[in-house]
């Protein structure tokens, strides 16, 4: 599944748009993918892959609840996760945020 910046995705933490992919996931240099709202919205976002790889480009953003166990999710430098990733294994070139929003809407960065 490969994302190209022109999806549009409705989906709330209580009303979350799921995704089931067999396959990789992909989101390319300069994207970003999360549920539309001002502030990605982790919770609106549910992606389960069973594929080897998801891939994050440089610059790149995801807003999501990632489940791959069975991938290796790398990516270029500087991508930012809001929510959070299972994977298999997590490797980058370097510089990946990633960030919690607080419910007052502050982001607060929780590592590097």
């Amino acid at each position: 599944m490969a994302f190209n910046g022109s999806e549009s995705i409705l989906g709330t933490s209580s009303s979350p748009t799921t995704i089931f992919t067999s396959g990789n996931v992909t989101i390319p240099n300069h994207q970003s993918v999360h549920a539309s709202s001002s502030t990605p919205d982790s919770g609106g976002l549910q992606i389960f892959s069973s594929g080897t790889a998801f891939t994050a480009g440089n610059h790149s953003a995801i807003g999501a609840a990632v489940w791959a166990p069975n991938a290796v999710c790398s990516g270029g430098a500087q991508a930012s996760v809001y929510g959070s990733l299972v994977c298999g294994s997590i490797g980058n070139v370097g510089g990946w945020t990633f960030i919690s929003v607080n419910p007052d809407g502050n982001s607060c960065h929780l590592g590097y």
